[in-house]
């Protein structure tokens, strides 16, 4: 589904045959930050209750898997505004050394 840019990576069906939508992230860490995209936010909005958020936690030899509700007020979240910035790639060709 995520090359569809829907905001959500899987879906499925709970118990009652009703569907859930999939946002999948991966983190190192139990405190690790993710980002969500404004489409990602977007489709949360728009499905509000049949949305979650599947996190994968640590590598491939040591994971845990867990599910989020990522409408729930008391989940702390701030937006972040990235700016474009400029990346220089094969500098050094071009550049004249002083010492």
């Amino acid at each position: 589904m995520s090359k569809q840019n829907l905001g959500y990576d899987l879906v499925g069906e709970n118990p009652d045959g009703d569907l859930t939508m999939i946002e999948v992230k991966r983190v190192e860490r139990l405190d690790s930050r993710f980002s969500m995209t404004n489409n990602e936010m977007g489709a949360m909005q728009s499905e509000s209750g049949r949305y979650l958020l599947g996190i994968v936690v640590g590598d491939s030899r040591y994971v845990r898997l867990m599910f989020v509700d990522p409408t729930d007020k008391a989940i702390p979240r701030e937006r972040v505004c990235r700016a474009w910035e400029w990346q220089f790639n094969d500098w050094a060709r071009f550049g004249t050394s002083v010492i």
